[in-house]
């Protein structure tokens, strides 16, 4: 009986022994299979941060620059005429003086690529918001007006337009110049600039020296 007894009790120890060996077993492994999620939820959190777009401040740092559309003042165009092709920009329209009088001018600047071309003011239109036409008089004495030679390579200077009536007054406003060919005239011109909104000469600013 005695030994029967003995015999269950060791029984029972070997069993509580073999069930806390398995408990103590599997909570190493549940330690490391979080450890190993853990690790991995990390690493995926890391790659995610390391591969996501970047910003684009970069390519906006220096701003955008957007170029004036080649039939707006502020554009070149490539004109074509009879003998000769060229790059011609007009710039924003400015107030001369002329023997002490304020006047309407184009600053414009003419690259000849072949032949040659005269592009004297009296070769320029300027249209008003009332579809008046006001073409350009050479020797308005006005400074660094551009001259009446031909131009077979590169010249820039103003255009001057004065008006002998009430064309171009002060709440006048101009729309677009335009260049023709041999002189002005109704023909339709070899190229027009025209401005992003009407402007009035009295808004128009003082030429700066």
């Amino acid at each position: 009986m005695n030994h029967t007894k003995m015999t269950a009790v060791a029984v029972c120890a070997a069993l509580s022994l073999a069930v806390a060996g398995c408990s103590s077993d599997d909570e190493p492994a549940n330690a490391s299979d979080a450890s190993s999620a853990s690790s991995t939820t990390t690493q995926t959190s890391v790659d995610a941060t390391t591969t996501a777009p970047t910003s684009s401040a970069s390519s906006a740092q220096g701003g955008v620059v957007t170029p004036k559309p080649q039939d707006e003042v502020g554009g070149t165009q490539h004109v074509t005429g009879q003998g000769f092709t060229a790059q011609i920009s007009v710039a924003e329209p400015v107030m001369a003086e002329s023997i002490g009088r304020k006047i309407l001018a184009f600053p414009i600047t003419v690259i000849v690529d072949s032949g040659a071309l005269v592009a004297s003011p009296n070769h320029w239109a300027v249209r008003t918001l009332s579809s008046d036409s006001v073409k350009g008089l050479n020797g308005q004495s006005v400074t660094t007006e551009i001259g009446t030679a031909s131009i077979d390579s590169r010249a820039e200077g103003l255009v001057p337009f004065k008006d002998f009536g009430s064309k171009l007054t002060d709440d006048v406003s101009i729309t677009e110049v335009a260049l023709y060919g041999d002189s002005y005239q109704n023909d339709p011109p070899l190229a027009r600039w025209k401005l992003p909104e009407p402007i009035a000469i009295r808004d128009i600013p003082a030429l700066t020296k």
